[in-house]
């Protein structure tokens, strides 16, 4: 797939997110890198990414406040929630917030980033 959409990855866990990024620049997707909420809203901010992929449990800020946050100030930018907590609660509570999709991580194939990326972006 070629595109020149871009994704922000906000992700604590280096090796999670480096693993994201590679697979979804070899896909043809510009890629923007924050290690958490705080930093991911400063690039939201500055280069008004295509889709924001965002964790959930991060330091300084959690990824239920990105979602939040983007529902008040960049409602037409889709986010997509991955997170390792796959209860229900946190499933519900992201979507109400305004997420588009969730997934759970560990995400086996990471083919499944792209189709859900397509499928928000419409």
């Amino acid at each position: 797939m070629s595109t020149s959409k871009t994704v922000l990855i906000i992700e604590d866990e280096v090796k999670l997110r480096r693993a994201v990024a590679a697979y979804l620049e070899d896909s043809g997707y510009r890629i923007l890198e924050a290690v958490n909420g705080r930093e991911g809203i400063a690039r939201i901010a500055e280069h008004q990414p295509d889709v924001v992929l965002t964790d959930l449990r991060m330091p300084e800020m959690n990824g239920l406040e990105v979602v939040t946050w983007m529902q008040q100030h960049s409602p037409q930018t889709p986010v997509i929630v991955i997170s390792g907590t796959g209860d229900q609660h946190a499933v519900d509570t992201s979507l109400a917030a305004g997420a588009k999709m969730y997934l759970t991580k560990p995400i086996v194939d990471l083919a499944e980033l792209d189709v859900a990326i397509q499928k928000v972006l419409g």
